[in-house]
């Protein structure tokens, strides 16, 4: 993800969260054309995998749900 500039908080805390794209697709469980997806329409990104982008970043859930 290094290559990539975060463009909203969401990404921002992608970024900071996952080091490389193949370690953020394995946690949120989807291939690097969907995840790249993601990053452009963040509504879409399942209750599951904000829970798994909460966890794994120490940020609330609450506040990642609002971020969208």
């Amino acid at each position: 993800m290094r290559t990539w500039t975060p463009k909203t908080e969401l990404q921002e805390i992608l970024h900071k969260t996952y080091k490389t794209k193949e370690e953020a697709c394995i946690r949120l469980g989807v291939t690097q054309p969907t995840l790249r997806k993601l990053f452009v329409e963040e509504e879409h990104l399942t209750y599951g995998q904000l829970k798994t982008i909460s966890k794994d970043s120490k940020v609330s859930l609450i506040k990642i749900i609002r971020l969208i």
